[in-house]
Formats: structure tokens, C-alpha cells, sequence
């Protein structure tokens, strides 16, 4: 019985090498299109948290009325979170 000779090609080293490149492109993608769909995410999840903040203080605080320049409410709200660490400066 005479060997089979293997269908495929001998891989060079310049194979390996474009391998290697393409893999690196493809993790690379990986990594960058990760990196827009988290940011994605919170820029989305910002948005919401800004206007339910908004939402709670208009319905709570102003009764859907517009607040004077300055009112005191926002100063202890700022304050507050101030003092959770939430906030830095």
C-alpha cells in the first residue's frame, strides 16, 4: 500500500505569518467593536439616569413648575451626593 499524500499544502513560514497577522486584526476588531458597545452602553444609561433625575426632581421638588435661579433645593441635592462620594470636586 502505497501513503496518501496529504491534499493540503505545506504551510511556509510567510502562512504562519499572514495566520498571525490576520488573527491579531480580527482580536483587535474584537477588542475595538467591545469598546463601542460599552460605550454605547453608558452613554445610553447616562442619558436615562440624567432624566430620571430631572423627572424625580421636577415631579418632586418644583410640582412641574420652573425653579428660580438658585433655589436651595439643588444645593443640599449637591451636597448630599457630595458627602455619598459620588462626586469628586
Amino acid at each position: 500500500m502505497g501513503s496518501k499524500k496529504n491534499s493540503l499544502p505545506e504551510k511556509t513560514d510567510g502562512d504562519s505569518n499572514i495566520e498571525a497577522q490576520n488573527l491579531i486584526i480580527e482580536i483587535i476588531d474584537l477588542i475595538d467593536s467591545a469598546k463601542i458597545q460599552v460605550a454605547n452602553y453608558t452613554n445610553a444609561a447616562l442619558v436615562l439616569l440624567y432624566w430620571k433625575i430631572g423627572s424625580r426632581i421636577n415631579n418632586n421638588i418644583l410640582k412641574n413648575n420652573r425653579a428660580e435661579y438658585g433655589e436651595q433645593f439643588l444645593i443640599i441635592i449637591e451636597n448630599a451626593i457630595k458627602s455619598k462620594s459620588y462626586c469628586k470636586g
